[in-house]
């Protein structure tokens, strides 16, 4: 069955750079050949006060990717673009854009760029024109997977160290919005990452994923490995991994 892997918030950083590159190498490479698509699901790095050391961590972010033997899609979270514009981004990851669509074994995907907000801080935000764009491309591939950084589910974030005070800066600020199209198109379910938990959600009639992030779940907790391979079938089976070992596991749909 095709399977797709998932790799949420690397914040790649000076204080853990070598560590990050090689253990996310590491995990790339665990993969083989299997993935038949790997998407990064936004914060490839955490932002340094110089927009030349953030250029230079998104290439080593990249360059791991670029030794993997299968395509690798990637979207923007928060982090990404305090410092970076999307056009130099896009440069960095030459990729044009950073919302899409793609097929995979069948399967129709929607990732998303939820980092075209007017809030500050981490809250996410599609805006208008691509939420016209999501409008038509799922009345074209209903039944579509959508992945996004931001979640649209909701989650209980009453434990979160990051978002359990200020939980609106946890989503999408036009949510409503966009999972009202979601819902008319018969989406199969959502995958994000941005909160830094693991976690499942049944709301608006479609399930919800969130997968915990691959370093800096918490401040004290540096380092945790974490990605997900999803299995795409009848239902969708999402693994979330820490290197081999499956420490939790979700269905979709």
């Amino acid at each position: 069955m095709p399977q797709v892997a998932i790799f949420p918030d690397i914040h790649l950083r000076s204080e853990h750079a070598d560590r990050i590159a090689s253990e996310l190498r590491e995990a790339v490479s665990g993969l083989g050949d299997r993935p038949d698509h790997a998407f990064v699901l936004g914060d490839l790095i955490q932002e340094a006060d110089d927009p030349d050391v953030d250029a230079a961590h998104v290439e080593t972010v990249r360059e791991v990717f670029d030794d993997a033997p299968f395509p690798t899609t990637y979207l923007l979270g928060n982090h990404d673009v305090e410092n970076l514009g999307h056009d130099r981004l896009s440069d960095l990851l030459d990729q044009d854009q950073f919302y899409g669509t793609c097929e995979v074994g069948g399967q129709a995907v929607v990732f998303l760029d939820s980092t075209h907000t007017r809030a500050a801080g981490a809250r996410g935000e599609l805006g208008s024109d691509q939420r016209e764009w999501l409008d038509r491309a799922l009345a074209d591939r209903p039944g579509s997977l959508v992945l996004c950084h931001h979640p649209f589910g909701n989650f209980d974030l009453s434990g979160n160290v990051w978002f359990s005070e200020y939980p609106e800066r946890a989503y999408l600020y036009d949510r409503k919005e966009a999972l009202r199209l979601l819902d008319d198109a018969d989406a199969r379910g959502t995958i994000s990452g941005h909160i830094h938990q693991s976690g499942f959600s049944t709301f608006h009639g479609m399930s919800h994923v969130s997968v915990n992030a691959f370093s800096k779940e918490t401040p004290e907790k540096a380092f945790t490995g974490t990605y997900g391979v999803v299995t795409i079938g009848d239902g969708i089976d999402v693994d979330v991994r820490v290197r081999d070992r499956t420490e939790t596991s979700f269905v979709v749909d």
